[in-house]
Order: structure tokens, then C-alpha cells, then sequence
């Protein structure tokens, strides 16, 4: 099915201006397209994901990505808290299995934590989404095994894709959906309104 352009004038002022995804994120990529922004150049981060993050300033993360006018970039960053554990993308399967089984067991919400960067013109702005995930606690180790046996949930955060099979071992999501696929809807479209309108 095609769908007509939705009409905005923040379309119409990025028409105008360089826009530059700082992720190679297929999932980032889509929900920007499903957003209807068309013209997104695709450069990644040259940020080392390993460094620890808490050394750096925001802006000397960001510094070097915006050096010219009328460019717009947008950086975005997921990861996954649990009772005060950030949990990324797991190591191999083991560890993947080990960490469904926590989710599974600690009959608390996980909060999926979206943060997003946005340089307009050298200007900087940041949000954070968070969106909570209720994992079903009746799930059995042999339920958990086969999911990671799909290696689906390996290379994303916390293990699991929201938006294929893990889906089965969720019962309840509180908040933005796109936001545990990658990319906060419609926060990022608020931030950019704000900024670029």
C-alpha cells in the first residue's frame, strides 16, 4: 500500500539542510523512513561504543560530528536497565540465555533508555525515552533456550528484538513502542520540531 506524503513543515526545512543519521541502525533507518523523512544520509559514529561513555562530556561526543552550517545530525543510543544494571548487547549465547532468565525471574519491569543527540546548525539538544518492558514470568528455560537458539536477539540490546519473536516473552510494554525497537517516535519528531522549525 502507498501512502501520501504527510505534509509538515519540518519536511520542508529539512528539504533544505544536510540530515545525517549518526548510526548505521537498520531499525533507526526504517523508523525514519516510517517518520517520512526520505533524504537521511547514513554516516556512522567513530565514538568507540567500548569507552566508557561517563569520561566524556556530551558535546565532546558530538563535537566533531557537526562541522558544517546547515546540517542536521541525529545520534541515538539504547540500552537496557534493570534493577540499576545496564544490560547491552550480549557476548554470545550463554550470556544472552543468563540474561533472559534474569528478566524472566526478577518479576520487575526492564526500562528500555533511548538517549538521542541532535545538532542542528552546531546547536545541541538531548532527550532520553524510556519505555518499560513487563518480561512473562511463566516462561520456561526450554521457551528461553529456543529463542536464543534463533540468534535473533544477538548484536541488539539486552538480547531480544521487540519487534520479531521476543515479543512472545513480553506481557506488557509501557511507553514509546519504536523506542524498544531503537528510536523514540514521537519524541524524536518533537525534538526535531523543536529545534529545526
Amino acid at each position: 500500500m502507498t501512502f501520501k506524503p504527510f505534509k509538515h513543515p519540518l519536511f520542508d526545512k529539512l528539504n533544505t539542510k544536510r540530515f545525517i543519521l549518526a548510526s548505521t541502525s537498520p531499525r533507526r533507518i526504517e523508523i525514519l523512513e516510517q517518520m517520512g523523512f526520505k533524504n537521511v544520509e547514513v554516516i556512522p559514529s567513530n565514538f568507540e561504543e567500548n569507552l566508557k561513555k561517563e569520561d566524556y562530556e556530551p558535546k565532546e561526543v558530538s563535537k566533531s560530528k557537526n562541522e558544517h552550517e546547515n546540517t542536521v545530525i541525529l545520534a541515538a543510543d539504547t540500552v537496557v536497565e534493570l534493577m540499576g544494571e545496564i544490560y547491552e548487547k550480549p557476548i554470545n549465547k550463554e550470556h544472552q540465555l543468563k540474561n533472559l532468565k534474569h528478566y524472566r525471574d526478577c518479576a520487575q519491569p526492564q526500562h528500555v533508555l533511548t538517549a538521542v543527540v541532535l545538532l542542528v546548525d552546531g546547536e545541541m539538544d538531548t532527550m532520553v525515552e524510556q519505555t518499560s518492558i513487563y518480561f512473562d514470568e511463566t516462561l520456561s528455560d526450554e521457551f528461553l533456550q529456543s529463542y536464543v537458539d534463533t540468534e535473533e536477539g544477538l548484536g541488539v540490546a539486552a538480547g531480544y528484538r521487540v519487534q520479531l519473536r521476543g515479543a512472545l516473552m513480553m506481557k506488557k510494554i509501557d511507553g514509546d513502542y519504536f523506542n524498544c525497537v531503537g528510536l523514540p517516535f514521537h519524541s524524536t519528531f518533537k525534538l526535531m520540531e523543536k529545534n529545526i522549525l
